[in-house]
């Protein structure tokens, strides 16, 4: 694996929706700033800085929306643990979709 960023803040109880926020071309997860407040008073909130992108690590990779996908897909399973919601903003979309596709398959659980 490689290290990434992420933001995380929002409810903490068992029954807030969790939120997993993708980033544009050329951001990082502060791009969400204005909207993390919001969505924290109801959602527990996630926001990552995309490999390659931001704080987290930018290793030699042939980046696609494949490997943000998987990024995406990974850290709901592993760092979240129960279905989320996903958005994304510009290049957010595609791994948004990807990661969309594998939540269907798998339905990401903790155990």
């Amino acid at each position: 694996g490689h290290l990434i960023r992420y933001a995380e803040g929002g409810k903490t109880d068992a029954n807030a929706p969790p939120v997993l926020l993708l980033h544009g071309f050329g951001a990082s997860a502060d791009q969400w700033e204005r909207n993390f407040a919001n969505l924290a008073e109801d959602h527990r909130v996630f926001a990552v800085d995309l490999i390659g992108f931001g704080h987290s690590e930018k290793p030699a990779l042939h980046y696609s929306q494949y490997i943000w996908g998987n990024l995406a897909h990974d850290f709901a399973l592993e760092m979240i643990g129960r279905p989320t919601f996903i958005g994304g903003n510009s290049l957010g979309n595609p791994p948004l979709h990807a990661a969309d596709l594998t939540f269907h398959a798998c339905r990401v659980s903790r155990t």
